[in-house]
Formats: structure tokens, sequence, C-alpha cells
């Protein structure tokens, strides 16, 4: 019978770990007390220029994977609005690290009602090593160039037909920063952002394959850490991005903040003083009707940890140019985007290495 018990009361306390264990990385819109249900993203949606937000979730149809995070919307051509992501099968731990069948996979759905639901369509890139934060970007060509991080470094994948990617040769980012976002200028010149240390790096480049430091865009007050840009070219000139801001020594997702910042260049950042939200991971998309959305990773804003505290966080000042480079923490990642500018046609559907 003393057998019985103690083998009953192992199972109880083995099962209880496990949940804990998987709540390490919670996939979106999960409580951190209950398994995963919901699969989608938390989202935020504003009709006046980001004064005020409405939360809400964004539900994915068909997916793939066991989760999908990181979210990086992308305005389509015909106003639909297509949402890339790290699809995961990890249920536990640290998916940057770990993958059941050691495949990290990066996927893209399409919403047809404005952004407020999707269907997956296929896995567009995959690799037998970590990466995750994927940000399309799309090229005056009509291409598109897909930003992914691996660590402090950043690679990028291109399709010419919207179907087929493959990869570009070198790093965009070389121990300079992962988690990217990016920014195509009118003169042509690609601003890269990363995430370091000392806040969101900026880093420009001609063709959009060799990138020059060029300082910091946004540099993180004392106690915080900034990532996950995602910057877009507002309808009526200007750009903003959305971003997270979180604990320096915390390592939940359920600590996370996103606040905006704005630019008239896309290069020179002001950060605004109140938050969107709870949500860690920020894309940001300006849809056809100028509507704002948000997509996040991480629970509804719902007990969320010290994330209440940093409602009102010391106040982010933009950074000059030329600031010294400062390493990212490889341990902070997350990130990614969406640009208004970026146009594409047609429909991702076949999957390549």
């Amino acid at each position: 019978m003393r057998i019985s018990r103690l083998v009953a009361i192992l199972f109880i306390l083995t099962a209880a770990y496990g949940e804990a264990s998987a709540q390490q990385f919670p996939p979106p819109n999960t409580s951190p007390n209950t398994l995963p249900r919901f699969r989608g993203f938390t989202t935020y949606v504003s009709s006046d220029q980001g004064a005020t937000w409405q939360a809400g979730t964004a539900p994915v149809e068909g997916l793939s994977t066991a989760g999908a995070v990181d979210p990086s919307p992308l305005l389509a051509g015909n106003g639909d609005i297509l949402i890339y992501y790290f699809g995961s099968n990890s249920t536990s731990g640290d998916p940057a690290q770990r993958q059941p069948d050691n495949t990290w996979r990066i996927a893209v759905a399409r919403s047809t009602d404005d952004g407020r639901t999707f269907r997956e369509e296929a896995v567009v890139y995959s690799e037998n090593a970590s990466l995750t934060d994927p940000f399309p970007l799309a090229l005056p060509d009509g291409a598109v160039r897909i930003f992914i991080s691996r660590g402090a470094d950043v690679f990028s994948v291109l399709s010419i037909d919207g179907r087929t990617f493959t990869r570009d040769q070198g790093l965009r980012s070389s121990r300079q920063g992962g988690v990217p976002g990016a920014l195509r200028l009118p003169d042509g010149r690609v601003v890269l952002f990363v995430c370091a240390q000392e806040g969101i790096r900026r880093l420009v480049s001609g063709d959009g394959l060799s990138f020059a430091d060029s300082g910091f865009a946004l540099r993180a007050p004392g106690g915080r850490f900034l990532c996950d840009p995602s910057p877009v070219a507002k309808p009526g000139g200007g750009y903003v991005m959305a971003y997270k801001v979180k604990p320096a020594d915390s390592r939940d997702i359920r600590d996370d903040v996103i606040y905006l910042a704005d630019s008239p260049n896309g290069l020179d950042w002001t950060p605004r003083a109140n938050p969107v939200g709870p949500g860690s991971v920020p894309g940001l998309v300006i849809d056809r009707r100028g509507v704002w959305h948000i997509y996040a990773s991480g629970p509804p804003p719902v007990g969320r940890g010290r994330a209440e505290k940093l409602a009102a966080p010391p106040r982010l000042q933009p950074v000059a140019k030329g600031h010294p480079r400062c390493e990212v923490r490889r341990r902070n990642r997350g990130r990614q985007t969406a640009n208004s500018s970026r146009r594409l046609t047609p429909p991702v559907t076949k999957i390549r290495r």
C-alpha cells in the first residue's frame, strides 16, 4: 500500500514538473497556469495611429507544427496580411536550442479578413540548425528577402517568385546582434535593426547584403533590455517601430512589454512614453485601411508577472549615430516585423531548403 502511494505521489510530482517545464517558453496566448490550447498570436489593434489599442487574439488554422512564435507580418499587394513565423515542435525548454526532429522551420500564414484570422500556407524555409525570428522585406523588383536570426548573427534567404527561398551567401550581421528588423529607405538603402546589450543597433547597407554599423537607434535605460525591433513605414510619411522592453535579469516572456518609437527618416528614433501592453516579439503592420496591427508571442495580457511594473519605466532616449558597438546577449532572442511598404503578390506554396 505504501509503495502504491509512493508511486502515485511520484507520478503527480513528475507530471507537475513536466507541465512547468513546458511553460518555460509558453506558446502564444496561453495562460502560464494551463497547458497550451490556443494556436495563434496575441494581437493589439489601433485605429488612431497607436494612441489607443484593443487587445485580442488571432488564431492560425492548419499549423503544421506544435506552435508558432516570433510573428512577423507583411502586407501583400492585394491587401492580404501574411505572417512569417518560427514553427516550433518543441514543448519544453528553449525551442531555439532544441527541436525534436532537429529541424528548425520558418512558415507563413495568410489572412484574407484584414488580419483577424490566419491559415498556414507553407513552410518556406528549414535547416537542421537553430534559427529564429524571421523578418520579411519586399525588394523593388518584387523579390522578398527574409532576415533570420541565429544567436548574435543574422543571415538571409531570398525568393524571386515568392514561392521558393534560397539562402544568400554570407551573413548580414556577424556578431553585431541578432533578432532582426529592417526598413528599405526611399534612396534604396536598407536599415537593419538588431538587438545588443545596450539597445537596438542600427546597420546600414546599400545593397541589402553588406551592412555597416551605424550606431544605436534606441538605447536601453538601466536595468532594462530592448529587443524585437519591428519597423514599418507610415502611409502619411515617417516610420514607426514596435519593440519590447523587459527587465535585464529576466528570461520570462511574461515580463515583456511592447512599446513604440517614431522616426522621420528611418534612422533617428524617438520612443513613445506609454506602452502598448504586455507581449513579446511584436510584429507591426499597417493594413490597407490604415489600421495598425501588432501580433505578439506570449500569453494574453493577464497574469503577466512583472509586466505591470514596467508600465512606466525610465524614459528611453534616442541615440546619436556612432555609439560604440556592444555584443548581443545570446540568451535574448525574439522579434520581428513588418513594413507597410512591403508587397508580395504570389502566394508562398513550395518548400525548399
